[in-house]
């Protein structure tokens, strides 16, 4: 065992953890495996790197304003268009469709705005005062690793943080740093059926990070299941 795998088991265990995206199957599994509803930010934001650290770097300034929210072609999402995160969840779909309606931008946008601006408040309080692994489901580069972890690493100071990246099983990614982290498993949704990932795989991912105590109704992963597990359709 070399001095980077020693520096990586010292304490790899946070008293928080938090979505940074990039599919909301992040947050779901995150509610599910520590059973507290307690929500972020990014929670259900959709998030593309260079998006993330736009918000990140300017400390949310400038995120989520009216002018800047554009519906897609297809009506099923609200894009912002000054950092490219996307609000799917944000807003009224027509009833029975999966289309978002129109109106319901000008209806809401005071209320999802006093939503974010709270969502703002809290992640600022918690980042300063709790140790916090944040989790992102995403394959970056290397330099888009380290990026991402020094915009945080910014904002919380002196307080501990990790960045753990969700990976699908067969990409690969080596981060030689002591508080990134890199576990195999995230397989991206291939359908609205499957968006909420598989449990067992999570639930062994996250327990080797969270200081809280373990669920009762842990998944264990079934002895049946051949690995590694299969890569979605493209």
């Amino acid at each position: 065992m070399n001095d980077f795998d020693m520096m990586q088991m010292t304490d790899s265990r946070y008293e928080r953890i938090i979505s940074l995206g990039r599919h909301c199957q992040t947050a779901y599994q995150i509610r599910r495996f520590t059973g507290d509803e307690t929500a972020f930010y990014f929670d259900w934001v959709g998030t593309p790197h260079r998006g993330l650290i736009q918000v990140l770097g300017k400390e949310f300034k400038g995120s989520f304003q009216r002018e800047n929210l554009l519906l897609t072609e297809d009506d099923t999402n609200v894009v912002d268009q000054s950092n490219g995160l996307r609000y799917r969840h944000s807003f009224s779909k027509i009833p029975g469709q999966k289309r978002i309606d129109p109106n319901s931008i000008a209806q809401e946008f005071d209320e999802e705005q006093r939503k974010y601006d709270f969502l703002i408040c809290r992640w600022r309080s918690t980042i300063n005062t709790q140790s916090v692994i944040f989790v992102r489901q995403d394959t970056p580069s290397v330099d888009e690793a380290i990026e991402l972890y020094n915009v945080l690493a910014r904002q919380t100071g002196s307080n501990r943080i990790g960045l753990l990246f969700v990976i699908p099983p067969k990409h690969e990614l080596f981060v030689e740093h002591p508080s990134i982290y890199v576990e195999r498993g995230g397989m991206l949704p291939s359908s609205q059926a499957d968006w909420k990932g598989i449990d067992w795989v999570w639930e062994e991912i996250l327990s080797k990070y969270w200081r809280g105590e373990r669920p009762i109704r842990a998944v264990q992963k079934p002895s049946t299941v051949r690995e590694p597990l299969p890569m979605p359709p493209q």
